[in-house]
C-alpha cells in the first residue's frame, strides 16, 4: 500500500509490503468498507471470512488477488441467513478470484469467505469489495478499463507531467548478489514499459543533475517500505529510492519473501512520470504490491497517455545522435520507416524571425506529419496535409526568442501509422508568400501577415446560432496539459458572421468551479484586445462533462486578411477531473483570408 509523507517539504510515494507480519485468520469477523482493502496470510486449507453491508441494488464486485506464496484463493459470497449466493475460483485471472454482476438482493449484512486452494504452504490475499455504482459515479467517463463491465470506469489518478518527453536518469548505486548489469538491465525494461506507449524516451547519464535519480539505500528494514518515488508536482521530482534491506529478485519472486524489482521499479517509474494511485486491482499502479501485477494494465496506459499521448518512446544508454540523411544545404532528404517513423533535426533561428518548414513526401507513399519543439519540447507548431498532397507546411511562424528549435518529421498516426517513404524538409528564411496552386486542393492563395491592416468588429451575440469558426475552417486546435502557441489559416467570407470561441470543460460542475478561479480569457483582433463586454460567456452540461463557452460573434469584415488571437491564462495549475494543466498562456491564432 502506498502512503504519502513529508520529507524535507516533498511529497513521496511510498510503495509498502503489508500483512508480511499479520496474523492470520482473526477470530472476530473483520468489517469491510466499499473500497477498503484487507489482508491476510492462509495456510493451505485455511479459510477467512469478512462481513460487510450492502443496500438493496447494490451492485457488487469483491476481488480476492493472490500477493505471494502458496496462495489460490477461492471466494465466496452468502446472505445474513448463510445461503451461498455464488462462487468464484479463479475468474480475476491467474490464481485470483472475482465476482461480479451481483446485486443485492437486500439492504443487509453479508459474509465474504476466502478459502486457500493451496495443496501445501502459506500465502498472502488481498480482498476488496467494491460498489460498482459508486466506482463509475466516482471516476467520471472516459477511458475503457478491464475493472468494470462499465466502459466509463478509470481508476488512475494524476499528478502534473513533465514539461518534456526527453528524460535522464541516473543509477548511483546497485545491491550485490546479482550479475554485472542485472539490475541496470531491469531498470531500463521498466522505463521501457511506460515508453511503449507514450513518446517518452529515457536516457541514461552518468550525471547526478540528471531528471530521474535512482538509488538503493536504507528506507526502514525488509518487508515494509518497498520504494518511494516524488512525482513531477514534488518539489524532489525524479527522486526514486529502493529499499536495500528487501529480498530482491530481478523478475518474477519464485519465493514467498522475495519482491520482484521488475514490478516495485515500474511502479515507482509510474509516479515519476506523474501517475499517482489507481483504484483499479489489475492496475500496476493499484495501491498495493502484487507480484502478479509487473507489467501496466489498460487502466495504467490509459493515464499515461493522458499526460503525454500515444506513441512509442524507447530508453537508451546515451544521447541519442542527429539523425541520418543527406545534406542539402536549408534542406534534407531521409526516410521513414516503421523502424524509425519519427527523426528530429535542429535549427538556430533569431528572435522574432520568420520561417516556413516544409516536409514533402518523395517515394512510397509517405503521409507526413510536422510538428516543431521548442528547447523544453513543448510543441509550438504542428501540421499534417496544408502542403497539398498530404504534404505537411508550418507556414511564417515567428518565434519569439533566439536559439535552437527542433523540427520532428514524422508520419500520420507516427507510431500508429503504417506509411513510408523518403522526404524532404526544408527551412525557408523570412516572411514569404506560398506558390500560387501550391495550397491543399490546389487554390491559389496566401498566408496572411501577422499585421494584414483588415479588421473585423467583435460583439455579443447567441453564439449557439452562429457556425463556428472552428468548424468552418476545420480548424480545431490540438488540446495540451502545456502552455502552447497554435496558429492555423483559412478563409471567410466577408458578409458572413462567426462565432469565436474558446471553451474550457471539467469532468463536474465543482471541478469546473474550481478551475475557473485561475482561468481568465481575452480576445485580440490584429493585436488589439476585444473589450470583455463584447464576450459572451455561457455555461453547459452533457456527455458527463460541464463546460463555459467564451466568445464573441464576428462580423463586417474589411481588408483582405486579419489575425486573430486567443489567449487562455492559466494563472495556476488547473485539475479538470483527469489531466492537469500547467500554468501559462495557451494561444490560439487565425490567420484568416477574407472573401467576398
Amino acid at each position: 500500500m502506498f502512503r504519502g509523507k513529508m520529507l524535507f517539504g516533498s511529497l513521496i510515494l511510498a510503495l509498502l509490503l503489508f500483512g508480511a507480519f499479520q496474523a492470520a485468520a482473526q477470530d472476530t469477523l473483520r468489517m469491510l468498507r466499499y473500497g477498503e482493502p484487507a489482508e491476510e496470510i492462509l495456510a493451505a486449507g485455511e479459510s477467512v471470512q469478512f462481513l460487510f453491508t450492502a443496500e438493496a441494488g447494490d451492485r457488487l464486485i469483491l476481488v480476492a488477488n493472490a500477493k505471494g506464496g502458496e496462495i489460490d484463493p477461492v471466494l465466496r459470497l452468502y446472505t445474513s441467513e448463510g445461503a451461498l449466493v455464488t462462487e468464484d475460483d479463479d475468474g480475476g485471472g491467474k490464481r485470483n478470484a472475482r465476482l461480479e454482476g451481483v446485486t443485492a438482493p437486500a439492504a443487509a449484512t453479508y459474509t465474504v469467505t476466502v478459502f486457500n486452494a493451496a495443496r501445501s504452504g502459506s500465502g498472502a490475499v488481498a480482498v476488496i469489495v467494491n460498489d460498482e455504482e459508486q466506482l463509475i459515479a466516482y471516476h467520471g467517463g472516459g477511458v475503457d478499463s478491464p475493472f468494470s463491465a462499465d466502459p466509463g470506469y478509470v481508476g488512475y489518478q494524476l499528478s502534473e507531467p513533465w514539461r518534456t518527453t526527453n528524460l535522464t536518469y541516473v543509477i548511483l548505486n546497485v545491491v550485490s548478489g546479482f550479475p554485472d548489469g542485472a539490475i541496470e538491465q531491469v531498470i531500463a525494461e521498466s522505463f521501457q514499459a511506460w515508453a511503449d506507449s507514450t513518446p517518452l524516451r529515457f536516457t541514461r547519464v552518468g550525471d547526478q543533475n540528471a531528471d530521474i535519480v535512482i538509488q538503493f539505500t536504507n528506507i526502514d528494514g525488509s518487508s515494509q517500505v518497498l520504494g518511494q518515488a516524488c512525482p513531477p508536482s514534488s518539489p524532489c521530482a525524479g527522486s526514486v529510492e529502493f529499499d536495500v534491506d528487501e529480498n530482491w529478485t530481478l523478475y518474477e519472486p519464485q519465493a514467498y519473501d522475495s519482491i520482484s524489482l521488475l514490478g516495485v521499479a515500474t511502479h515507482e517509474f509510474g509516479h515519476v512520470v506523474g501517475l499517482l494511485h489507481s483504484s483499479d486491482p489489475s492496475a500496476l499502479m493499484y495501491p498495493q504490491y502484487s507480484p502478479y501485477n509487473l507489467q501496466p494494465s489498460g487502466d495504467d496506459i490509459a493515464g499515461v497517455q493522458r499526460l503525454y499521448g500515444a506513441g512509442q518512446g524507447g530508453v537508451i544508454g546515451a544521447p541519442t545522435a542527429a539523425p541520418g540523411g543527406e545534406d542539402q544545404g536549408n534542406a534534407v532528404v531521409s526516410t521513414i520507416s516503421d523502424s524509425q517513423f519519427a527523426e528530429f533535426w535542429d535549427f538556430d533561428v533569431a528572435a522574432g524571425e520568420y520561417v516556413t518548414i516544409t516536409m514533402e513526401a518523395l517515394s512510397g507513399g509517405l503521409d507526413p506529419l510536422l510538428v516543431i519543439l521548442d528547447a523544453n519540447n513543448q510543441v509550438i507548431a504542428y501540421d499534417d496535409d496544408s502542403a497539398g498532397d498530404l504534404n505537411a507546411v508550418v507556414r511564417n511562424i515567428r518565434f519569439p526568442q533566439s536559439g535552437t528549435y527542433t523540427a520532428a518529421a514524422t508520419r500520420f498516426e507516427q507510431a500508429q501509422g503504417y506509411t513510408e517513404g523518403q522526404y524532404r524538409l526544408t527551412l525557408d528564411f523570412g516572411f514569404t508568400d506560398p506558390p500560387a496552386g501550391g495550397s491543399a486542393g490546389g487554390a491559389a492563395t496566401r498566408t496572411p501577415s501577422p499585421t494584414g491592416g483588415g479588421s473585423v468588429t467583435a460583439s455579443r451575440g447567441d453564439l449557439a446560432a452562429l457556425p463556428n469558426l472552428a468548424e468552418t475552417l476545420n480548424g480545431a486546435f490540438v488540446d495540451s496539459v502545456t502552455p502552447i502557441v497554435q496558429r492555423k489559416t483559412g478563409t471567410v467570407r466577408a458578409g458572413e458572421t462567426y462565432a469565436w470561441s474558446v471553451t474550457w470543460c471539467a469532468t463536474s460542475a465543482a471541478a469546473l468551479e474550481r478551475g475557473l478561479r485561475a482561468i481568465s480569457v481575452t480576445f485580440a483582433i490584429e493585436g488589439d484586445p476585444v473589450p470583455s463586454s463584447a464576450v459572451t460567456e455561457g455555461r453547459r452540461e452533457g456527455d458527463g462533462l460541464a463546460c463555459v463557452d467564451y466568445g464573441v460573434a464576428l462580423a463586417g469584415w474589411q481588408g483582405s486578411s486579419v489575425l486573430l488571437s486567443a489567449t487562455l491564462r492559466l494563472s495556476a495549475p488547473v485539475l479538470d477531473g483527469i489531466s492537469i494543466y500547467q500554468a501559462g498562456d495557451y494561444i490560439y491564432e487565425y490567420a484568416l483570408m477574407i472573401t467576398s
